[in-house]
């Protein structure tokens, strides 16, 4: 009887053997059929699409010179910032202006400002002042002060 238990589970042994063998060899033609086609097996399947050429604006369609434009600081008159904001410490001072992009700049004292080559020359509580060439014109803080007395 024990003869023949034996061998019984020396059959089931075999059987599992040959099954773990044969699986083995499926996965290593699966293996080898994604070396042949050349795709990597852990790439995400993404289909890129080619870019969609925006039309031009009707400012770029007139210009038939290839000059690059100007920063958003130095495109427009003084008068189309808005002076948002102004931050004063003891060695320097920085001010928030926004374009009419509606898009923030901080911005210190030297830097351009202007279509006419302004240039920021002070800043104070109240403003900056911005020097075009002899003129010096003074952009007020247009926004709600807000002032604290606490020492941070």
């Amino acid at each position: 009887m024990t003869r023949g238990v034996i061998l019984l589970a020396k059959n089931k042994l075999i059987k599992v053997l040959a099954g773990i063998m044969l699986f083995a060899l499926g996965a290593g033609s699966l293996t080898s059929l994604w070396a042949q086609s050349g795709r990597d097996p852990f790439a995400p399947y993404v289909i890129e699409e080619p870019e969609i050429a925006q039309p031009e604006s009707i400012d770029e369609k007139g210009s038939d010179d290839e000059t690059p434009q100007k920063p958003p600081l130095e495109r427009y008159p003084l008068s189309d910032y808005r002076l948002i904001g102004v931050l004063i410490g003891p060695k320097s001072g920085v001010v928030l202006i926004r374009t009419r992009e509606r898009k923030d700049y901080y911005l210190q004292l030297s830097d351009k400002l202007g279509n006419s080559d302004g240039v920021i020359v002070s800043i104070n509580a109240a403003g900056i002042v911005v020097a075009e060439g002899e003129n010096q014109v003074t952009i007020p803080v247009r926004n709600k002060t807000v002032a604290s007395d606490d020492n941070f």
